[in-house]
């Protein structure tokens, strides 16, 4: 972090997340200075990878400055918040950022839902003398963990359940394995193609294939670090 006592920024901070570099700046947009009295409005930008990161609202802070027996002295802070409804690239950036959070928030569900199922093969098979299914209705009357069945939507044609962004299917049954993959469903938010098994923690493949996410998917912490978006709050996994 570096402050300026004179110029157009009165401070900069440089940090990394992941591989990337973020650097956050609070810029000096006015300085009217009259007698004893100052107002100073500032603003923040924030470059990640040198390039403006579009943020939903831009704040502004107006600091009031009075200067009182050669000590100025703060009297007030006015904060204003903009929102640059007629520039077409700044609204780009939002409809980017906000297609980014929708992706990662079915993203992280069809983790949960991966996990609850993995809980729910496992009370099948202690239940059951044929080992692991590969019927998602038998998990639902597994009875063990209640909220998987109420996360089963409507059977399509190939066994499979579908939700609105994924679809859940179990492969390579026996008595001692299984494969549960979570595919992006056509015209979903969702890009990624998450996997677990018996043994394993969930993982994910970028190319939406869960054959791919089976055969060398990668680790949840990876997600997001090509886009610096920090880690993935982990969310209870089962042993």
């Amino acid at each position: 972090m570096e402050t300026f006592e004179v110029g157009p920024l009165l401070l900069t901070s440089e940090s990394t997340e992941g591989t990337h570099q973020q650097r956050i700046e609070i810029a000096v947009d006015r300085d009217d200075l009259s007698g004893d009295e100052d107002q100073i409005e500032l603003s923040m930008r924030v470059y990640k990878d040198s390039l403006l990161d579009k943020m939903p609202v831009l704040p502004n802070l107006i600091l009031d400055m009075k200067e009182e027996k050669d000590v100025w002295r703060l009297s007030q802070i006015t904060v204003a918040i903009h929102i640059p409804l007629t520039d077409p690239d700044y609204l780009k950036g939002i409809a980017e950022s906000m297609r980014k959070t929708r992706q990662r928030m079915v993203e992280m569900g069809a983790v949960g839902t991966l996990q609850n199922l993995k809980g729910a093969e496992v009370s099948f098979q202690k239940s059951s003398s044929r080992g692991y299914t590969c019927s998602l209705p038998d998990l639902g009357k597994a009875g063990e963990v209640a909220a998987t069945g109420r996360m089963f939507g409507q059977n399509t044609d190939d066994g499979s359940e579908k939700r609105s962004d994924y679809v859940f299917k179990i492969t390579d049954c026996s008595s001692s394995s299984f494969h549960i993959t979570a595919e992006p469903a056509k015209g979903g938010a969702a890009k990624r193609a998450f996997c677990i098994d018996e043994s394993a923690q969930p993982r994910f493949a970028d190319d939406g294939k869960g054959s791919t996410c089976i055969s060398g998917g990668k680790q949840l912490n990876e997600m997001y670090s090509e886009e610096g978006g920090g880690s993935v709050i982990g969310m209870g996994a089962i042993d």
